[in-house]
């Protein structure tokens, strides 16, 4: 129904500024220090090591995809909430 889907634009707007208020706060600066230094890292191993070693490629490749998801999520997040208040405001 239209009050369902007016629901869900507006929680999607109300994600959307507490995602803005994390990405100010110490937490989000901490989490996206430690993603950005194991992607680094992980980038880093995977360059030397030995092509043979699938366990060890595949662990690496899922430290970069961890950390890059997270990126992506908050990436997300504001877009929704931007095109959600966009649809709100047109209403």
């Amino acid at each position: 129904t239209h009050m369902d889907e007016s629901a869900a634009l507006l929680d999607a707007v109300l994600l959307e500024q507490d995602v803005k208020a994390f990405l100010e706060g110490p937490v989000y600066k901490y989490l996206s220090a430690c993603a950005s230094y194991d992607r680094d890292s992980a980038l880093l191993r995977l360059a030397t090591v030995d092509p043979t070693d699938s366990p060890l490629i595949t662990k690496l490749q899922n430290v970069v995809w961890r950390c890059d998801s997270l990126h992506s999520w908050i990436r997300e997040a504001l877009e929704n909430g931007r095109m959600s208040r966009e649809v709100l405001e047109n209403e």
